[in-house]
């Protein structure tokens, strides 16, 4: 627990109680306490006790924005889409785009419906699909953002991580088992030209890197995040 957030509880907010104090001293995410999370331009509540938006989601989120501005229209795949958070904070900067929300998981697809009647975006913006990976999912997509369990099932994580949903955070394989599934399907749900926006563990851009090169029908680009740690890769299928 950073003792900044206690003192939020106690002091700037008196209406939190000793409970929630207690909670934030076992390690329970501050997120859940408060709520709701700001992700970019869009309010992200937490209700359903969802997968909580990292800053460095957000950061790379931020970084490709720009990079939808320039579509005329776009038809665009949320895919593991937790909160709605990626999803929502495009459709927020852009209204050029039609957003297809998707989860595995009733409480992530309950809370992006909720997500997006809070931000107030138009019904016939976006469509929500319950699917494992792409079972239910038809049509092709400008983009694919994707940001998908990665932890390490025997990985070390930090003590409020593990109030969060188990099936949102870890993967087998030391975390690449759900990243090669939808890798192994995503090309055939782009259009020509179209590009997928991964996410990724610090530690796995080597084993992303031979992957992709193992599966030549990709090619991949690897970005930092605002901590200088590997996080994201722009993907897109090779034209042979």
């Amino acid at each position: 627990m950073n003792k900044n957030d206690l003192r939020f509880l106690q002091k700037d907010k008196p209406n939190y109680t000793q409970k929630d104090v207690e909670l934030l001293e076992s390690g329970y995410p501050l997120s859940y306490i408060i709520g709701y999370v700001d992700f970019l331009k869009a309010k992200i509540n937490l209700n359903h006790k969802v997968l909580i938006p990292r800053p460095e989601t957000e950061y790379w989120v931020s970084k490709v924005s720009p990079e939808i501005k320039e579509l005329k229209s776009g038809k665009i795949l949320d895919i593991f889409c937790g909160s709605g958070c990626i999803g929502i904070s495009l459709l927020l900067e852009n209204t050029n785009i039609h957003v297809t929300f998707s989860d595995i998981d009733e409480n992530a697809i309950l809370q992006t419906k909720e997500n997006l009647i809070e931000n107030k975006i138009s019904e016939n913006r976006y469509e929500i699909i319950k699917s494992d990976l792409f079972e239910n999912i038809s049509g092709k997509f400008d983009y694919i953002f994707a940001n998908p369990p990665y932890v390490g099932i025997n990985d070390e994580v930090g003590e409020e991580i593990k109030h969060e949903p188990k099936h949102a955070i870890y993967s087998e394989n030391d975390g690449m088992y759900l990243i090669e599934k939808f890798l192994g399907s995503a090309k055939d749900y782009l259009n020509e030209d179209g590009t997928i926006y991964l996410e990724f563990g610090s530690s796995q851009k080597t084993k992303m890197a031979e992957y992709v090169e193992i599966n030549s029908t990709y090619s991949a680009s690897f970005f930092n995040d605002q901590y200088g740690k590997d996080r994201f890769a722009r993907i897109s299928p090779k034209v042979f």
